[in-house]
């Protein structure tokens, strides 16, 4: 799970820096198709990154000792 997690962030880094840039070349260009390209990158952008919070959810309620997050601020003491 914790795979899917770091995956996810990677991707919702490229699509943030390509919603930004394209978002960037319609301020200048003007161009319709463009702007819907960038809003569906935000959009996708979004759906990454809460797929990536739902898997450290998932690591935190299933106790994933090897996510690192999880092994630092968690115990099995913990209710």
């Amino acid at each position: 799970m914790a795979e899917i997690g770091y995956y996810s962030l990677l991707i919702a880094l490229i699509l943030s820096a390509y919603s930004g840039l394209t978002s960037y070349l319609v301020v200048k260009g003007r161009r319709a198709e463009m702007i819907a390209s960038s809003e569906n990158g935000i959009k996708a952008t979004f759906f990454c990154l809460a797929i990536a919070c739902f898997a450290m959810v998932y690591a935190l309620i299933t106790r994933d000792f090897q996510v690192e997050y999880v092994a630092k601020y968690t115990n099995r003491g913990l209710p």
